[in-house]
């Protein structure tokens, strides 16, 4: 059973609907223009810029996107580093976890440490591949720079 709302809470309810309405308004506004804007033909947009209401619509923009390589080429790209990165992080995952759950593995304390530092801290592999790639975890990491 709802309650009663005084005014005060009617009052806030509306304000705090219109507000949520109009910040909406103002996110999506921009994704509408830029929709409409790529279906508008050029020489409008140069003449005219962005209207809601276009006096002549053209699919030009999107034959031009569609007849070259270089779409194709970066979703094929982005699609190989999603695989090969998801393949690789489960690879890595599932052997350190077999290390970890192992109890006879001598560097589980060493890994354990590692995964723990990797979680807390993410960047410190980055720093960690540049340390090792540039010869200093042989050395004193003294001398070495970044």
């Amino acid at each position: 059973m709802r309650q009663k709302q005084s005014a005060a809470d009617r009052t806030f309810t509306g304000f705090a609907h219109t507000f949520i309405l109009l910040f909406t308004l103002f996110c999506v506004f921009p994704f509408l223009l830029m929709i409409i804007g790529s279906f508008t033909d050029e020489e409008e947009l140069i003449a005219h810029g962005y209207t809601l209401f276009p006096q002549t619509l053209s699919l030009d923009a999107y034959k031009a996107v569609l007849q070259s390589d270089v779409l194709f080429n970066g979703y094929a790209v982005t699609i190989f580093i999603t695989v090969v990165g998801a393949l690789t992080a489960l690879c890595i995952s599932a052997m350190l976890g077999y290390s970890l759950a192992n109890k006879r593995n001598v560097l589980q304390t060493p890994f354990l440490f590692f995964a723990t530092c990797l979680c807390f801290f993410p960047e410190a592999s980055f720093h960690f591949i540049l340390w090792s790639a540039s010869g200093c975890i042989c050395r004193i990491p003294s001398g070495c720079s970044f």
